[in-house]
């Protein structure tokens, strides 16, 4: 797996949000286990100023996808201009914090790029080359009383991506020490 990681970099009034730090370190201990070197994406109009912030950051390439359309977000928008650097990478990876942007945006990247989606994933390892993701069994939103659990929440689920290509994204949730995550695989 050693065509790199991508983040996703959020940007709010032309600075970058503090998850995207949070993305950069989980996907610097996946470059360390052999995910490859880590890249971030900017998309939007007014990305310059958290430009200059990302070249500060200790990621190996910034991606930008700038135009007047991406001005104000538009999951549609966002989402195509995505898909077009993660090709443009070729990051077998793409992490996304689980904010309502994240999580948006993708899902669309994902079916855009004909990947699998794996979201709210508390963990991410490398194993063999493969993505493994770990999955909460009670959705942070539920206390353990609650009855609204549904039986797919009720048991651990670690799902693998054991095709050819490996898994692309991320999320971060409250139970794990990054927040919440979401992958994806392009071989399905």
């Amino acid at each position: 797996m050693a065509n790199g990681i991508l983040i996703f970099g959020e940007v709010r009034g032309g600075h970058l949000k503090p998850i995207t730090r949070e993305l950069i370190t989980a996907a610097n201990q996946l470059s360390q286990a052999g995910g490859g070197p880590v890249s971030l994406a900017l998309v939007g109009e007014g990305v310059d100023a958290a430009l200059g912030e990302a070249k500060a950051l200790p990621v190996s390439k910034v991606y930008t996808a700038k135009h007047a359309l991406l001005a104000h977000y538009s999951s549609q928008g966002y989402a195509a201009a995505l898909s077009e650097v993660v090709k443009a990478s070729g990051a077998n990876v793409v992490l996304f914090g689980a904010t309502t942007e994240g999580r948006d945006l993708s899902a669309r990247a994902a079916a855009r790029c004909n990947a699998a989606l794996f979201a709210d994933c508390t963990e991410l390892s490398l194993q063999n080359g493969a993505l493994r993701v770990s999955v909460p069994s009670i959705p942070a939103r539920c206390t353990p009383s609650s009855s609204r659990r549904r039986p797919s929440h009720l048991r651990p689920f670690v799902p693998t991506c054991s095709c050819p290509c490996p898994a692309r994204a991320l999320r971060k949730s409250p139970m794990s020490p990054y927040r919440s995550t979401t992958a994806w695989c392009a071989a399905t």
